[in-house]
């Protein structure tokens, strides 16, 4: 079926979704840890051993800043050998030819995504926040903004290779 090139393409929206629920997943699971009533964490300890240990602590932030990547491109190769054993034609040649190649593609390309999806997200509600605290549908907003941005890079992605 063919689409008109200003709207993203139905794998394009899947990978949004899919990348949209790891991420609100771990936002949700943060903001709940934080916000409990009966929360006793005490990060002091982080504080004390970031200023005792500074290198380790640099290399605890940029493995925690890159850990999408792993994430994404271990579910994405799981999840293509569990649809080779089941349904080998549903796979594109890309993916059969060179599985850890693509899988690490992804991951990569889903982490740019998830940040340039979130600048755009806070460029473009950052400047209308005190306007919009009124309403309670807000954070859903947000989240469609984030997951229709996320949705037309990887229809970016998909136009190039296209072409």
């Amino acid at each position: 079926m063919k689409y008109p090139r200003q709207i993203p393409v139905p794998t394009a929206w899947l990978k949004a979704f899919i990348l949209s629920a790891f991420v609100f997943t771990a936002e949700e699971a943060e903001t709940s840890n934080f916000n409990s009533q009966n929360n006793n964490f005490d990060a002091s300890w982080v504080n004390n051993w970031a200023n005792d240990n500074p290198e380790a602590a640099i290399f605890a932030v940029v493995l925690i800043i890159l850990s999408p990547i792993a994430i994404v491109a271990i579910f994405h190769y799981l999840m293509h050998l569990l649809l080779g054993a089941f349904s080998p034609q549903l796979q594109c040649d890309r993916v059969q030819k060179q599985p850890v190649l693509m899988s690490l593609w992804e991951g990569v390309y889903a982490w740019l995504i998830l940040f340039v999806a979130t600048l755009v997200m806070i460029a473009l509600w950052s400047a209308s926040a005190n306007d919009l605290s009124m309403y309670a549908s807000v954070p859903i907003a947000i989240k469609l903004t984030w997951i229709a941005t996320a949705a037309y890079l990887y229809h970016l992605e998909y136009s190039t290779r296209q072409k």
